[in-house]
């Protein structure tokens, strides 16, 4: 029985500091002892504060000066600014995060902070409430680095609704260090927290380094969004010494959250009690959390799930590797665990796991595993040790369990519809886990994750491509070769968030240079963080960067119109490669009558357009004065590819792109300018777009 020994992820006995070290602005060095004591008190004296800070920071809008309107921007400068001044523009920034806290912000508004800037030990409180049709939003501004929270408690203790959270950066230093334990850090610090009534928020486009929990859904924080996140090294344990509990990517302790497309390394580090520690993501009083497409990367454990009110979550599509000695993919209890289970109704689909370390055991239901504890379906495991141990059998079906030597020791019943087989991916070594042609995963999974929902993989290629659903995270087809290397990291070349005001033309952006208008000056205004391009019916107007050439982009920008489209509709280009002929290709938007929005890529050669991919419809719509995002992707010579996606703003990115196309005409394969265009035929209704935080990364 020495095999079947519990390691420790499983025997997490000191677990509930995480309900206790809930806290802990006001409580960080409270001992373990009298903690659980305290904590119904701390909460009513929590609330007492808060209910506090609510009624000064009512106060402060009601100081605030006169003339700051509802939906402003606010902007804050760690080095250029002042907390005297208004705040409503660049040049007039706040300072301090404490000055931010005391925002005025409304439904529509946008707290942005320099990019380049560093604030210490004060935390960020995000308590405000946006609408679904006007979030507000809390982001960057200007060039350089992500602004960076670093050495508070928590870096952003998220309260509100309906936020956007989006490009900023959370670290900590160590509060003390574990020298008995390899000398890891130590310090119970997290990144992003989202606390009690934190609700239909998303988090996305964030990195959190170094910290105990990078991002932390807690107890009663619900549908949230916590999407396309880097979370890299939160290798710190707790500075009880009677606890280990730590070193988490993310957190689950609230319901119906939704975590995707992250990518999340490092999370290990020395334990006193069990060795290793650490999860990319942790469970611990969640409920319907939906964890998928996420890329885990040598994690001590990819998922652990504890408390037994956590159930009914779901892990789908997540491509899981480590190279640790004893990496983990999934850990759950039974019925008999009374302290941290029983954890009912977990649902592991279509995941694609891989662990090479020579003591890695992938899979452990433990204290009671039964068909209503752990539903495992679609699943590629690839364990260098063991595949895993349950003390009784479970709802098991259609996975591909495989070793070296080509013995997997599987210590659990397994169906005739499971196999031990070599999955025959292209390159694991290499990070390639892709479907060569004659995988025994082709063609051979069940609908489970399909019928939650889940109908794209891991590529974004829709499930299923041969008729029946594939095994692991891809399907056959969507892809079949090594991916490339990681890219470099992306450069801004080009940017305006359009805070300055001007009665005529657009000026320069803040990063990029003038813009170069077609059509007249006074049809281009920027007012009100927006940049306005009023249209007639029979008129094209543009506004172009000749400053930023560049042949590779990803371009995101956010528009909107103020009235209903007539006849044939109003289009909006966004032009890459444009050259002083003329010449250039276009990625485009039409918004119809009916709210329909459609979406085409084209090229213009001597003063004519030619579609590249003919229009489609997005699936999205719109509503007159609240904002579409928009994201371009123009990359590659010989031929390019030309990519497009929108989304009404509010709302999570989608990981497919609506419609792509190529071409390889020659004159159109070197760097040129960016451009914003618009088009409104003679059937069209006069209408004023309103452009704003425009971005152009080179890839």
């Amino acid at each position: 029985m020495a095999v079947h020994a519990l390691t420790g992820v499983q025997r997490r006995d000191l677990w509930e500091e995480m309900d206790l070290s809930a806290s802990t602005q006001l409580d960080h060095t409270v001992a373990p002892s009298v903690r659980r004591r305290r904590w119904h008190l701390d909460g009513r004296l929590r609330r007492r504060m808060w209910g506090l800070t609510m009624i000064v920071s009512i106060l402060a809008v009601g100081l605030s000066p006169t003339g700051v309107s509802a939906a402003s921007t606010f902007y804050v400068d760690c080095s250029g600014g002042n907390d005297g001044n208004s705040g409503t523009s660049t040049s007039s920034a706040w300072r301090s995060v404490s000055r931010a806290n005391a925002a005025p912000m409304t439904p529509g508004s946008r707290l942005l902070f320099k990019r380049g800037c560093t604030w210490s030990g004060t935390a960020l409180l995000a308590k405000w409430t946006g609408t679904a049709t006007s979030p507000i939003t809390i982001g960057a501004y200007g060039s350089g680095n992500r602004p960076l929270f670093q050495n508070a408690q928590d870096q952003l203790y998220i309260r509100g609704s309906w936020l956007i959270i989006e490009g900023l950066a959370a670290r900590a230093d160590p509060v003390t260090r574990d020298t008995q334990c390899e000398n890891a850090p130590a310090g119970r610090r997290t990144g992003f927290r989202l606390v009690a009534g934190a609700q239909r928020n998303i988090l996305r486009d964030l990195t959190a380094d170094d910290l105990f929990i990078g991002i932390w859904v807690d107890h009663d924080a619900h549908h949230n969004t916590v999407r396309s996140n880097v979370l890299r090294n939160n290798r710190m344990k707790s500075d009880i010494w009677t606890s280990d509990a730590g070193a988490v990517g993310i957190s689950l302790h609230g319901d119906d959250n939704d975590i995707s497309y992250n990518t999340i390394s490092g999370s290990d580090v020395c334990s006193r009690f069990y060795g290793r520690d650490g999860s990319a993501v942790e469970v611990y009083g969640g409920q319907r959390n939906r964890v998928h497409h996420n890329r885990a990367l040598n994690n001590n454990n990819f998922t652990e799930l504890g408390n037994p009110r956590s159930a009914d979550n779901t892990f789908a599509y997540n491509v899981v590797t480590s190279t640790l000695r004893d990496g983990h993919f999934l850990t759950t209890r039974g019925g008999s665990d009374q302290k941290y289970g029983p954890v009912y109704r977990t649902k592991a689909y279509n995941n694609s796991v891989y662990l090479p370390g020579a003591a890695a055991y992938a899979v452990q239901c433990v204290k009671g595993c039964s068909s209503s504890i752990l539903s495992f379906r679609n699943n590629i495991i690839w364990s260098a040790d063991r595949i895993g141990y349950a003390d009784a059998a479970f709802d098991e079906g259609n996975n591909i369990y495989w070793t070296p030597g080509g013995q997997p020791k599987i210590y659990f019943p397994i169906s005739s519809s499971s196999r031990k087989v070599d999955p025959r991916w292209i390159a694991p070594g290499s990070g390639d886990f892709h479907l060569q042609s004659g995988s025994p995963a082709i063609n051979t999974g069940s609908n489970a994750a399909l019928q939650m929902g889940f109908n794209l993989d891991f590529d974004g290629v829709a499930v299923p491509q041969g008729g029946v659903v594939d095994i692991g995270a891809f399907e056959r087809g969507s892809g079949s070769s090594p991916p490339p290397p990681p890219p470099p990291p992306t450069t801004t070349v080009a940017s305006d968030a359009f805070s300055r005001t001007l009665s005529s033309g657009w000026g320069n952006a803040d990063l990029g240079g003038p813009y170069t208008h077609f059509g007249p000056a006074t049809s281009f205004a920027v007012q009100a963080g927006a940049g306005l391009m009023r249209m007639s019916p029979n008129q094209s107007h543009g506004a172009t960067l000749f400053n930023t050439s560049v042949r590779d982009v990803d371009v995101r920008f956010r528009v909107s119109t103020d009235v209903l489209p007539a006849g044939d509709g109003n289009w909006i280009y966004l032009v890459s490669r444009r050259s002083t002929d003329g010449s250039e290709y276009r990625t485009k938007l039409r918004l119809l009558s009916d709210g329909r929005v459609l979406v085409g890529t084209s090229k213009t050669s001597s003063g004519v357009e030619s579609p590249i991919a003919v229009e489609v419809a997005s699936g999205v719509t719109f509503s007159v004065g609240s904002y579409l995002e928009v994201r371009a992707s123009v990359t590659g010579a010989g031929p390019t590819t030309l990519r497009l996606k929108v989304w009404r703003s509010g709302q999570a990115e989608p990981s497919a792109w609506n419609i792509t196309g190529t071409d390889g005409t020659g004159a159109l394969q070197d760097a040129g300018a960016v451009a914003l265009l618009s088009y409104l035929p003679g059937n069209g209704r006069a209408a004023t777009l309103r452009f704003d935080d425009l971005v152009v990364r080179r890839p």
